[in-house]
């Protein structure tokens, strides 16, 4: 539990440092139209800086600042881990949930390919081999098992 604490913990404090970083978007007017993509959703034609969604800061972080967005994808992603990890003792649904968010993931992974900077990179790359581990994580783990080369963790 109280690694799980300590995670998401993390995940917010990191999340809020990539927003910041992020802001350096309302300066960049070129950026406008690539970068807000969840602003343009909301908005026909952002015009003022308040115009802009928080979503939109984090993704331009992504783009051209990834250290903090990274470090807080690893955290989240770790207390998933965690999360779902605890819970699968106790309910077998969660099972095929690892497997739908496994494939969501390697979506939005695809979907994060469409601008090609340094940040999305490595930040879809990531989520694809996140999603790739929740869906081949437990079929790996019973041909193990089945073998008898592995005791149980």
């Amino acid at each position: 539990m109280l690694r799980l604490i300590v995670s998401f913990s993390f995940f917010v404090i990191f999340l809020w440092f990539a927003l910041y970083e992020g802001s350096f978007l309302l300066m960049d007017n070129t950026e406008w139209n690539s970068s807000t993509k969840f602003t343009h959703f909301l908005y026909t034609n952002p015009n003022l800086p308040t115009d802009i969604v928080n979503v939109d800061f984090f993704i331009y972080a992504i783009k051209f600042r990834p250290v903090f967005p990274v470090i807080s994808l690893v955290c989240l992603l770790y207390g998933l881990y965690i999360l779902l990890r605890g819970l699968e003792t106790k309910y077998q649904f969660i099972r095929k949930l690892r497997y739908l968010l496994g494939g969501l993931f390697i979506v939005a992974a695809f979907w994060m390919f469409s601008t090609l900077t340094v940040g999305t990179i490595l930040f879809s790359t990531i989520v694809f081999i996140v999603g790739l581990g929740y869906l081949t994580g437990p079929f790996i783990k019973n041909m193990v098992y089945r073998n008898g080369t592995a005791s149980p963790v």
